[in-house]
């Protein structure tokens, strides 16, 4: 089972000029839900109001075959994200997080024991915001031995000091086996440096894998001793919300489903293929709405049409 770890919120999504729609998301449960649907068990470790937005959210979870025993149930409000879309269908967001469920963690509110669990995956907002980042931050350094960890820093420049962020997100890279982020995040952590610089200075601090998504221009994967570079698939594009996600999806998956270490060349170039394909999947549709495994099969035998 890959556990994942870190929010989930309600993303306002415009549906006209004055409307919007609550829809569930979060890059960490996107992230659990897009490997729950390609068919590998998921579970979630986050803290979910008990309000109808908390609902609605544990619902989405739940429907999709998340498992949830390792969520808290908590009094405080669920976070929302205000979603806008520029004319390409490029998301970016405004959030509403103060004093929010996602980020009260407590140390006793944690598991003790994974038992049942190959990988646990760190992302977003939970990995940053305050009080409970520093706690997450510790049971990642607890974890890493005994399971595959990865990591999504995810940044959102406008919630964090610029000098602050780069430290957080380069000792919690430090944490993890697997990492994914993409340009835009190493654009705002690293202005002007090459992907391939910050690729290589981030597995000097102990990953095994770096994987940089670029949008339209695909994919580069990093290992110590390889660079493959997959292409995107060319689709008609509704909106980019959750294309990341569901790319960080289907590359754990993708991992639990071989041996452990670092991938060889091929491997890692048949890897980054299929998370591609997730994410190309995913901007076909509006929202946050990762592949099922039947989905994406039966896309790729009718020739991945647009």
């Amino acid at each position: 089972m890959i556990l994942v770890c870190g929010e989930t919120l309600a993303d306002l999504v415009p549906t006209g000029a004055d409307a919007f729609r609550a829809l569930p998301g979060g890059s960490p449960a996107n992230v659990a839900v897009g490997i729950a649907r390609l068919g590998e068990p998921a579970a979630m470790l986050a803290r979910i109001s008990r309000d109808r937005l908390g609902s609605l959210l544990r619902r989405h979870l739940a429907d999709n075959g998340v498992d949830l025993r390792h969520v808290v149930a908590a009094d405080e409000p669920a976070t929302l994200a205000v979603v806008s879309l520029d004319e390409a269908g490029r998301a970016s967001y405004s959030f509403y997080a103060n004093g929010t469920a996602d980020w009260q963690w407590k140390p006793r509110e944690l598991p003790a024991h994974l038992d049942d669990v190959s990988a646990v995956h760190f992302g977003s907002l939970a990995m940053t915001l305050a009080p409970g980042a520093e706690i997450l931050e510790t049971f990642m350094q607890r974890v890493r031995d005994r399971h595959l960890v990865s990591y999504d820093p995810n940044v959102r420049p406008a919630l964090e000091d610029p000098a602050a962020m780069v430290q957080r997100v380069q000792r919690q890279v430090g944490l993890a086996h697997v990492v994914r982020a993409s340009t835009d995040d190493l654009s705002a952590l690293y202005p002007g440096c090459a992907v391939d610089d910050v690729a290589r200075s981030w597995l000097d601090r102990g990953p095994h894998l770096v994987v940089v998504t670029d949008g339209p221009d695909g994919a580069h994967g990093f290992t110590v001793h390889d660079h493959v570079h997959v292409a995107a698939r060319h689709v008609s594009v509704a909106d980019t919300v959750g294309a990341g996600d569901a790319f960080m999806s289907a590359l754990l998956v993708g991992l639990a489903r071989r041996s452990s270490g670092p991938p060889d060349t091929e491997t890692l170039r048949v890897l980054l293929h299929d998370a591609a394909d997730a994410a190309s999947w995913t901007c076909m549709r509006a929202g946050a709405d990762p592949p099922r495994r039947d989905e994406l099969t039966q896309w790729r035998a009718d020739g991945m049409p647009d």
